[in-house]
């Protein structure tokens, strides 16, 4: 055979070195296209709860390098760059309980490459946050000192975290199946067996000798008299229904009955015949027997609340008031008695406020809604006109709270007309007794002055001509001049106990010189006459005051010093008479022997007499006394008596 000439050996080579060409050409595109494809595989990674990473270990363990670590590591704390500049990390960033179990599967898997790395670990992040990691890779040899593991590191904190939850509700229901108050049941129509859950299931009320029994213990530990009804709920089930729900009774060994609930499912084949049941057993007798103790209660409380409401009943019929009930709109659900020629039928029904007259609806609108919005207390008086006359009333008003919420309200209304009748007539007959009063004070003032202008003055001048008189029968030495003397002596007697008696009917010096003068005026009558000391002090003007109220002032300090000095055993009293605006203060005090004023007679008009006046003119008298500590009184009058009031009453008698 011919050798090939240079040409054609040339031209082998080039077609040779054209394939080897092409072929490196193929191997670079399918290089190209693992590498986009790794670049995908790793991006699509980065994405995903883990990362890649690659690495390359001397076979005994000196060394440690890592060439890729994806982005995903920053979901355990760390960056790339940390791993790659200290690859040390890798070991490092291991839960310390779960080294042991690491260093003890890469030195077996270094041992022996073909064993798969697999392990689940926990890792620590530099703020000490704890997760789980589930690393799988394998091995690679590259020479025979060294070997490259390529593998993913996936986050399983989910999943472990969804692992303890499971099997705590798993011990859960192990626990809850272990108590003798609950089971669970299998029952296979096919083979009639019936498979419970622990050895003391609810229905037997003993320890059984196995899981599985027979359908005929159940049936003969039924109470014989609900045997019949659940046999049919069985057929009824098996023939129709997927789901039940049944109560029974049973019977334990040791004769005591026993209450049971069973709810499950029945499941059936694809032609629809039933073939399993699966259920759930529970004893609930402590339910039925407290179901009955409170059947019980509630009968208990039915009579008690039926005996409250005939009470009620009884009481709202013998109340002489009218009692009432409103809901939240203000309209009347009750009433106990209406006026005369009035029925319930009237009232039921209706808006509170449509039975008010004009000029107090507004009034009992803002009332009902202050009790049904805010819960608050509220009175006020109005009338009721119907076919017999008017009626004053005088109505209370709280909230109807029931589960501590305001459903409506409770209305009392109190017929006060004969009250208001009885007060318009005392109020006139106090009028009449202050006109009395009056007409006395006046008359008295009179007959001071008759006796001060009159009386007084004839015997002034007869004092005067007998003075006169003696003075010539003394230079004559009359024998009568000591007759004459005695009979100066009486008149004299007589000016003094006349105008004492022109002061007790109404000191002069009052019209005069004004209260406080006339204070003091008598506190000097009582130093000269009993040698009494009285210590006046006064604040404000007394000047435009009533003259009448002004006598009463007067009368009050006046019986007020006579006390003391009658009864107290002392020889000093103080009194203070102010006035403060519209109000009038008089206090009197002494550290006497004091008294027990609820022993005083009423027959003592001392005490008596301040009181009423006091009152007469719309004030208050209060008698502090102590036995052994003295006595304080203390009066309170209006300047302005009554007068507004009086009227208006006396405008209301003169209409009925």
């Amino acid at each position: 055979m011919d050798s090939p000439t240079s040409e054609q050996v040339i031209a082998q080579f080039q077609e040779r070195l054209h394939q080897a060409e092409s072929r490196c050409a193929e191997q670079d595109r399918e290089i190209q296209e693992l590498r986009q494809q790794v670049t995908l595989l790793r991006g699509v990674a980065d994405s995903l709860p883990c990362f890649l990473f690659q690495t390359k270990n001397k076979v005994d363990g000196s060394e440690l390098e890592m060439t890729y670590i994806g982005q995903g590591i920053q979901r355990f704390g760390y960056s790339p760059e940390q791993v790659y500049g200290r690859p040390e990390l890798m070991v490092e960033m291991i839960h310390p309980d779960d080294r042991e179990r690491y260093h003890a599967m890469a030195d077996a898997c270094l041992k022996d490459p073909s064993l798969p790395f697999a392990i689940d670990m926990r890792l620590v992040s530099p703020d000490q946050q704890v997760s789980w990691a589930r690393i799988r890779s394998n091995a690679r040899q590259l020479s025979d000192d060294y070997l490259s593991y390529s593998g993913i590191c996936i986050d399983i904190t989910e999943e472990k975290e969804i692992e303890a939850r499971l099997a705590e509700s798993q011990q859960q229901v192990k626990l809850a199946l272990t108590t003798p108050d609950m089971g669970i049941y299998f029952w296979n129509l096919e083979t009639d067996d019936l498979v419970i859950t622990g050895k003391n299931f609810p229905a037997f009320g003993r320890q059984v000798d196995s899981e599985v029994i027979k359908m005929s213990d159940f049936v003969n530990a039924l109470h014989p008299e609900d045997l019949p009804r659940i046999m049919e709920v069985i057929e009824d089930l098996i023939a129709n229904r997927t789901s039940y729900e049944v109560n029974y009774r049973v019977v334990w060994p040791d004769g005591s009955v026993h209450h049971l609930s069973d709810r499950g499912i029945v499941q059936r084949d694809a032609n629809g015949k039933a073939k399993l049941f699966c259920g759930v057993c529970w004893d609930v007798t402590h339910l039925e027997r407290a179901r009955g103790e409170l059947e019980s209660k509630v009968v208990k409380a039915s009579a008690e609340i039926d005996a409250m409401a005939a009470r009620w009943q009884a009481m709202s019929d013998c109340s002489p008031d009218f009692m009432m009930t409103l809901d939240r709109q203000g309209v009347f659900t009750y009433i106990n008695r209406t006026a005369p020629g009035v029925t319930r039928e009237q009232v039921i029904g209706v808006p509170m406020v449509d039975l008010a007259t004009p000029g107090d609806a507004l009034a009992i609108k803002s009332h009902l809604q202050a009790t049904l919005d805010n819960g608050e207390m509220r009175q006020w008086e109005t009338t009721f006109s119907y076919d017999g006359g008017v009626l004053d009333l005088l109505v209370r008003c709280g909230p109807l709270i029931i589960d501590d919420e305001i459903q409506g309200a409770v209305i009392t209304s109190t017929d006060v007309s004969e009250l208001r009748r009885t007060q318009r007539r005392l109020a006139h007959d106090e009028q009449l007794l202050r006109e009395l009063w009056q007409l006395q004070e006046k008359e008295r003032q009179l007959t001071a002055l008759e006796i001060h202008d009159g009386f007084v003055q004839y015997v002034v001048g007869a004092q005067f001509a007998l003075d006169a008189v003696r003075y010539r029968l003394q230079d004559e030495n009359h024998p009568a001049v000591e007759d004459q003397t005695k009979g100066l002596e009486m008149l004299r007697s007589a000016i003094t106990e006349a105008r004492r008696t022109i002061s007790r009917l109404r000191p002069l010096v009052i019209d005069d010189d004004g209260l406080a003068e006339a204070l003091r005026y008598l506190a000097a009558e009582e130093a000269d006459r009993y040698g009494f000391d009285v210590a006046i002090a006064s604040e404000g003007e007394f000047d435009d005051l009533d003259p009448l109220l002004t006598g009463a002032m007067f009368r009050i300090v006046q019986e007020g010093i006579s006390n003391v000095r009658r009864h107290s055993g002392v020889k000093h009293t103080d009194i203070m008479v102010r006035r403060a605006g519209d109000q009038i203060e008089i206090e009197i005090s002494d550290d006497g022997k004091g008294f027990d004023l609820s022993k005083v007679s009423h027959e003592r008009f001392g005490v008596r007499g301040i009181i009423e006046r006091a009152r007469l003119f719309g004030g208050s008298a209060n008698i502090d006394s102590v036995i052994g500590a003295g006595t304080q009184i203390f009066v309170k009058l209006p300047t302005l008596a009554r007068q507004t009031e009086l009227h208006a009453l006396q405008q209301s008698m003169s209409h009925e």
